[in-house]
């Protein structure tokens, strides 16, 4: 036999908080304060991510190599970190006094996958109010034993364990970064700042603008002929004085000059807008009609599957009927809109409202801003590690749950007339997720905030291990 072993670093479920914690994953590093902390070959700051109590090892990992005093120290850059470790993104320090705890350098970029959404990417990743270091677990050191003669030649990790062997017991089949948890309101003020930083952040991006509806928001005239429009940009810039020739571009050299040909042009097409619709439409709908009727003599002379061609696109009768039906439904929906403008000119009527309508929409939007920002200051007044109570939030909330006004949407070639309401229901689950978790990993749930019944379900997906391995020191050699 070949016998040799891993060590498999399982999560304590539930967590022993009556006990000093020898290793550990997330958390803060315990090391001496004269040790630099890790930094990859471009001066970036790694993050902290395990400690290992080098005692608790058994003495044939390694083939007995390694130490047996001291702590292993983990660090990568999480942000990255990709299959294999280069630049020095990956680091191991060994250290054989154990220090006081380590907060991580200024620099450390804020991590935490699950608040990944309340990143703004386009900015710097140290972001306020989300943590630099990841929940500290504390880990037991189990040994697994087998024999590297049973394993394919292939093969240069050890046996998959599961998870209900390692943890003698059932466990969930998703883990605490799969789904939601049922809460549905932030534990801590903490929490409370996740959630409206969430919603300022949306509502500065502007994201706002386009709903689940599918509907954009119009602030002033719509254009349903966006060939018609770029055939006509493409034309006035093959005009210009500042064409130099080549072929003319939203982007590159041409860029500024598109821009402008386009505001120029979205002035102009605010009048004669309807018109253009209809005849845009028209001709979408004398190409399906030629088309059905090719369909129809091709079928009358016993030719079977016919299709015809509109530019790359090969239609069937079926395809063909549903865009007829498409555009003509289209044609109609604006007429219906357009009745319910006065004479003499329903289109500019309808053009005042969209414009009237917007702007109130936006001023409701920066009402939203506004209001969120004195949440924060609100929030910022509490100990963020502070329960906050289902009252205090339900307060919070209401006042960012005013509806907008009504305003014009423009969906696929149609017209709707909407309101809105700014939902953070995404915002929430993610906060109350962190929260909960948190809590659970500090020792600090309140009694009664939490029910038996969803701490049973933290501590089942804690078990569960993500397709494959736990996390492991050494293996097969």
């Amino acid at each position: 036999m070949h016998q040799t072993i891993s060590v498999i670093l399982k999560r304590q479920v539930p967590i022993r908080f009556d006990e000093a914690h020898r290793s550990w994953l997330g958390g803060l590093p315990m090391m001496p304060r004269l040790t630099e902390w890790p930094r990859d070959g471009e001066g970036a700051p790694l993050h902290f991510i395990a400690q290992i109590c080098c005692a608790d090892l058994p003495k044939p990992l390694w083939n007995g190599l390694g130490p047996r005093e001291g702590r292993l120290l983990l660090f990568v850059e999480t942000l990255k970190l990709e299959d294999e470790a280069e630049n020095s993104t990956v680091q191991v320090l060994h250290t054989t006094r154990l220090g006081s705890e380590r907060e991580p350098p200024e620099d450390v970029p804020s991590v935490r996958h699950s608040m990944s959404g309340h990143f703004d990417h386009t900015a710097s990743k140290n972001q306020d109010g989300v943590p630099k270091l990841w929940r500290k677990w504390p880990v037991d050191i189990v040994v697994q034993e087998y024999d590297t003669a049973k394993l394919e030649p292939e093969d240069c990790i050890p046996p998959i364990i599961e998870a209900e062997k390692l943890y003698d017991g059932a466990v969930s089949q998703k883990g605490i970064n799969g789904t939601s948890f049922d809460l549905d309101r932030p534990l801590t003020w903490l929490g409370a700042r996740y959630i409206i930083e969430g919603v300022l952040q949306e509502l500065e991006k502007g994201n706002f603008k386009s709903g689940s509806d599918g509907l954009t928001l119009l602030l002033d005239a719509p254009d349903f002929d966006p060939l018609g429009r770029e055939k006509e940009i493409e034309e006035r810039a093959l005009q210009s004085p500042d064409y130099k020739g080549g072929q003319f571009s939203s982007q590159g050299r041409y860029r500024e000059l598109y821009d402008r040909l386009t505001a120029e042009l979205s002035v102009e097409r605010r009048v004669g807008w309807v018109d253009r619709a209809y005849q845009a439409f028209d001709a979408e709908i004398s190409l399906f009609k030629a088309a059905k009727m090719e369909l129809e003599q091709a079928e009358a002379a016993g030719i079977k599957d016919a299709t015809a061609r509109k530019g790359d696109v090969i239609l069937s009768m079926k395809g063909v009927l549903w865009n007829l039906e498409r555009f003509e439904g289209y044609k109609e929906q604006l007429q219906n809109v357009l009745a319910q403008f006065p004479e003499p000119d329903p289109e500019a009527a309808l053009t005042q409202e969209i414009q009237e309508q917007g702007k109130l929409f936006l001023d409701w939007v920066d009402r939203l801003k506004n209001t969120a920002k004195c949440a924060i200051i609100e929030i910022e007044a509490h100990d963020p590690d502070a329960v906050i109570t289902a009252q205090q939030w339900e307060d919070m909330a209401a006042t960012l749950s005013e509806s907008s006004p009504h305003f014009w949407g423009e969906g696929l070639n149609t017209l709707h007339k909407k309101s809105r309401e700014f939902r953070f229901d995404r915002h929430v689950q993610t906060a109350a997720q962190e929260d909960l978790l948190d809590l659970y990993t500090q020792g600090k749930l309140p009694s009664g905030l939490i029910s038996k019944d969803l701490i049973d379900d933290l501590e089942a997906r804690a078990k569960y291990i993500e397709p494959g391995l736990p996390h492991r020191l050494g293996g097969a050699s």
